[in-house]
């Protein structure tokens, strides 16, 4: 694999990063962008509730989720 210089690799991305994105694609961006904002805010959800939950150290399913 052929050395490639700092200045070619930051040229490149500059050339990926001026060129215009079609309407599709910014609507693609936008919409992977909401679907990680909302998984977080699921998944933050989800462990609150679990944090919320008392453990019982004499119930096994408790101890396993400690692991």
């Amino acid at each position: 694999r052929p050395e490639v210089s700092t200045q070619e690799t930051t040229a490149k991305q500059n050339e990926i990063w001026e060129k215009p994105l079609t309407a599709r694609k910014r609507l693609g961006l936008i919409q992977a962008c909401l679907l990680h904002v909302v998984g977080y805010k699921n998944l933050t959800v989800d462990v609150e509730k679990l944090c919320r939950e008392p453990s019982d150290s004499d119930h096994l399913q408790h101890e396993d989720m400690l692991l």
